[in-house]
């Protein structure tokens, strides 16, 4: 956390994170580390680009629970594609 931390300091002019996939990590990596709110910009440019879906995703919701968007979470989750079917699961 304290190197994104750094870096965005030192990139102040540069948009960050430069991609979704990067956003997405870094927003995982806040909410680890318990600071929920500060994840939840990070973790939605992921969530929306399609960072960790359809097998992820839950990190998000997860985030937006933590920091107390009980709605939010909730319509996070009913935006998740329904799980694959397991062929070998008859």
């Amino acid at each position: 956390i304290e190197e994104f931390k750094k870096f965005l300091a030192a990139n102040e002019t540069q948009p960050f994170p430069p991609s979704p996939a990067v956003a997405y990590a870094l927003g995982q990596a806040l909410r680890a580390d318990g600071h929920a709110a500060e994840a939840v910009p990070h973790l939605r440019r992921g969530f929306d680009a399609g960072i960790e879906l359809p097998r992820g995703g839950l990190d998000f919701p997860l985030a937006l629970r933590a920091a107390g968007d009980d709605a939010g979470a909730l319509a996070a989750i009913r935006r998740l594609p329904p799980p694959e079917s397991d062929p070998d699961a008859s």
